[in-house]
């Protein structure tokens, strides 16, 4: 008996040895690039200062996105003592301009802390950030186009400022402060989306799980289909809102004018502390100046 415990003692040890080595060297495998003969290796400077695209591809580690309007030219840095073929690699060509991980096809071991990116830059038209479980850090982000997919990694923003925001996740957490735009497109697995205020014409959020909380939403139409979790969304002004909910919860503040809501529910809870009247089977608040549509198989929905 002493010897199975001791055997199993030691396959725990090793196991935790295992996790504690991979967390500290972290193992990534990424995909080979087209063009890969053409990238430079390691810090860069371009010349031009505005960009028409800026495209990255960075799995771990951190990205830090500069916007200096006295950017005579566009930097890629990326301070470490790694081997070439593990150093950044960039290619800048008719205005756009590619920002890979390491070499095309390699697989090995690397830092966390040795693959911090901070690109600086006057102007970008179209940004697409690719990344694992990298954390993006930026004070303002102005683009005619931003485009987020990340498997898990944290997006921390002060403001974003574009005609087309999209973000896919499947895990994490993105907060922004700010977002002024044309449409906004959010799709989300799990993790957890935090928004201090949303200017836009069309919002549209889907989730499978996880939490999104919005304050400050000034829109024409907001739309949101969640499988599960939670929203917690509330209005200055919306004309529009439709909510389609399988289960999980929503709480809804409505604008200050007032909201007519019609609910279609299999199963499932709706709730206001607020006065309300019944008027051919909608719930009117206020001036119920704003349209809500509320589909829900099952589940919990709040007007506050």
């Amino acid at each position: 008996m002493k010897r199975i415990i001791s055997m199993i003692m030691a396959t725990i040890m090793a196991s935790s040895t295992c996790c504690l080595l991979c967390a500290c060297t972290g193992y990534t495998s990424i995909s080979r690039y087209d063009d890969a003969d053409k990238y430079l290796v390691g810090s860069q400077t371009y010349e031009n200062a505005d960009l028409d695209e800026l495209r990255i591809d960075w799995p771990k580690g951190q990205i830090v996105l500069v916007e200096d309007p006295n950017a005579t030219c566009v930097t890629v840095t990326e301070e470490n003592d790694l081997d070439d073929k593990k150093k950044v690699h960039s290619y800048y060509h008719d205005g756009i301009l590619n920002v890979e991980f390491w070499r095309s096809g390699l697989r090995s071991n690397v830092t966390e802390k040795d693959k911090h990116l901070t690109v600086t830059y006057r102007s970008v038209r179209n940004l697409v950030v690719n990344t694992a479980s990298s954390t993006l850090k930026a004070n303002a982000l102005h683009a005619e186009n931003v485009d987020f997919k990340m498997t898990s990694g944290d997006i921390d923003v002060d403001r974003i400022t574009c005609d087309r925001l999209t973000c896919e996740m499947t895990s994490g957490d993105m907060d922004v402060d700010k977002v002024d735009c044309d449409l906004f497109g959010l799709v989300m697995t799990s993790g957890d989306a935090h928004f201090a205020e949303i200017t836009a014409t069309n919002v549209s959020m889907s989730q499978s799980s996880g939490s999104i909380t919005a304050r400050a939403l000034n829109v024409d139409t907001f739309k949101s289909n969640s499988t599960s979790g939670e929203l917690d969304a509330s209005f200055v002004r919306a004309d529009l809102i439709d909510v389609v909910l399988t289960s999980g919860s929503a709480v809804i503040g409505i604008p200050a004018d007032g909201a007519t809501v019609a609910v279609a529910s299999t199963s499932g809870s709706f709730r206001s502390d607020l006065t309300y009247s019944v008027v051919q089977g909608n719930y009117v608040f206020g001036e119920g100046k704003c349209e809500i549509g509320i589909e829900m198989t099952s589940g919990s929905v709040r007007i506050k």
